[in-house]
Parts: C-alpha cells; structure tokens; sequence
C-alpha cells in the first residue's frame, strides 16, 4: 500500500474516533479472547456513535477534513487496486481501459478537427467518406482491435458501420 492511500485510511480513522477509543483500542489484549472479542464489538459501536455524531455536526474539523477531489478514473483504481482480490482487480483495469478508450476517442476527435483545419482539401468529401481513404486507414491501422471497436461504437467511423450494413 502506497503512503498516500496509507496517509487516506489514518486521516478518516483520525477524524471519525476519540482518544477514549483509542485507549480502549491499547487496552484491549490484556483481556481474553472472549473479552476481546466483546471489547472489538463495542469500540466499533462507539466508532459508529461517533461518526454519527460527527456527520450531524453542520461545521467541518480543519486539521482532519477531506477535500474533494477532481474524478480521475485512473488514479482510483490504482488507490482501490491493493484492497481487491484479483478479480476485483482485473475488472477494474476493464474499467479503467474503457475510460482510456473514451478519452482516446476523444482526443483523435480533436486531432481530426485540427486536421481538418491544416488540410481541408483531404477533407473536403468527409473523412471516411470513401472506402480507399487512405488517411482514415493509416489512423485506423494506428489502433488496437479494442480501441477500434471502441472508436466505432461512439461513431467514430460511419463508413465501417455503412460497410457492416451493406454486406
């Protein structure tokens, strides 16, 4: 586990206990296992009390608060990776990967449109217009069979679903 999801869990533990649970958490293997048993169950108990009490608080503790952060689909599933079990984790690489491909699209959107400004006479019939395109092949060529099945799905691509539809 990285420090930084480490420094996460410590920051909520902090903000949602007291120092009285606390103690009772140091206190708790000089009893039997019976009573830590029962001791666990009531510093959760007073774990959950607290946080209670502190969500219904309207004012915010600055030394422990949490910020919001910007989503970044990334980022969170490599801070999630180190509790998942291997499914877990190869589902959230799928995910992970869809967004990649989302944002991919979208970033060959944009180089299309820049394109089309810096040569408009390739681009005077529409872009993929004609089957022999050879610029819309070369790019196409430049992606994996995923990332082109992904670029086609959000309409990247009329003329292969025109192609698909004709045959």
């Amino acid at each position: 586990m990285e420090t930084n999801e480490h420094d996460k869990i410590i920051a909520f533990d902090t903000l949602y206990t007291n120092n009285h649970i606390q103690m009772l958490k140091i206190v708790m293997p000089y009893f039997d296992k019976q009573m830590q048993g029962k001791l666990a169950v009531y510093i959760k108990y007073l774990e959950f009390r607290h946080t209670l009490d502190q969500c219904s608080h309207s004012h915010e503790l600055s030394g422990c608060s949490f910020h919001k952060e910007e989503f970044n689909i990334n980022k969170l599933c490599s801070e999630l990776s180190p509790f998942c079990s291997g499914a877990e984790k190869e589902k959230l690489e799928r995910i992970a990967g869809i967004f990649r491909s989302i944002e991919m699209y979208k970033e060959m959107s944009r180089t299309m449109e820049v394109m089309k400004d810096f040569a408009p006479d390739l681009f005077a019939d529409g872009l993929g217009s004609q089957p022999d395109n050879n610029m819309m092949d070369m790019l196409m060529g430049m992606l994996s069979p995923e990332q082109k099945s992904m670029f086609e799905m959000f309409g990247g691509s009329n003329t292969h679903e025109s192609d698909r539809l004709d045959e």
